[in-house]
């Protein structure tokens, strides 16, 4: 059944962080870029990948580098996603936006992946 939107939000409260990059290698690389912009007194608490379709096994030959690769950076945490096609994403690491900021603009993808990063208040 085709769902016609789909997006990642976060609550608009002071205790909750999103952050979001997009990446076509070096998933490690971009997700430790990322998570290096994470606002001070949060921490991660879930992870969300969507990939092109074509990546996985297409683009590695295996299944699962890019969600392996992020549980070796942060174990434990949720992993959670879904494979895209014609992915919506920033052009560039966005970092973590405040509820204050405007939006960013987006563009479509291809071949890339989105990753985004939620951060709570550290406990």
């Amino acid at each position: 059944e085709a769902i016609p939107y789909f997006f990642v939000s976060t609550l608009a409260a002071a205790e909750h962080a999103v952050g979001a990059t997009s990446f076509t290698a070096d998933v490690k690389g971009a997700v430790r870029t990322l998570l290096s912009q994470t606002p001070a007194g949060k921490r991660p608490a879930a992870v969300a990948l969507f990939p092109c379709f074509m990546r996985g096994k297409n683009e590695y030959g295996v299944n699962n580098v890019e969600p392996d690769a992020v549980s070796a950076l942060l174990p434990g945490l949720p992993v959670y996603g879904m494979f895209c096609h014609g992915e919506l994403g920033p052009r560039r690491c966005l970092g973590f936006n405040a509820v204050e900021k405007p939006q960013q603009s987006c563009t479509q993808h291809s071949m890339t992946t989105i990753v985004t990063v939620h951060a709570v208040n550290s406990a």
